[in-house]
């Protein structure tokens, strides 16, 4: 607690002198004021410069404590991350979307190329698989996602040989 304190009022003093000498220095930009005078057949010249010379700071190197009692600050059990980082909330459609996609992907049954969208809940499967009975559980799989209401199935049987 004491270095936190002697180093805080270390940065307070060089902040204090770095602006009094950029105070001096701006001060010092401004060209002096020359102003002949005559006394007794002598010309006296006068200026007004300002002179800033940097504040000094006295820090003491450590603070006696004055607390008479000590103070027990509790500890968390598990440190805490300096930041939190979370997801962005999905709409609905996208949630459902995602979550077809990941029943089907997860389905090691179907091989083919599969395309989905979700439009209020409605979910449209287009693409290839390689027979009927694959789309047909691609069907089923897309309907047993919660939130689904409707299943529009436009995945048509692959012809020719797959790949």
């Amino acid at each position: 607690m004491e270095q936190k304190t002697t180093l805080r009022l270390s940065i307070l003093s060089a902040a204090l002198a770095t602006s009094a000498v950029f105070a001096g220095t701006y001060a010092a930009l401004d060209e002096p004021v020359v102003q002949p005078v005559a006394e007794n057949n002598m010309t006296v010249t006068t200026s007004s410069e300002t002179v800033v010379t940097p504040l000094q700071v006295n820090v003491p190197a450590t603070e006696p404590a004055t607390t008479a009692e000590p103070v027990i600050v509790p500890v968390p059990a598990s440190p805490e991350p300096s930041i939190t980082v979370t997801e962005q909330r999905l709409t609905v459609d996208e949630r459902i979307q995602a979550d077809v996609m990941d029943v089907i992907r997860r389905n090691e049954t179907l091989t083919g190329k599969v395309g989905v969208e979700s439009n209020d809940q409605v979910v449209t499967l287009s693409g290839w698989l390689v027979n009927s009975g694959q789309i047909m559980r691609a069907n089923r799989d897309a309907r047993s996602v919660d939130g689904v209401r409707y299943v529009v199935n436009e995945i048509r049987p692959k012809v020719g040989p797959a790949y």
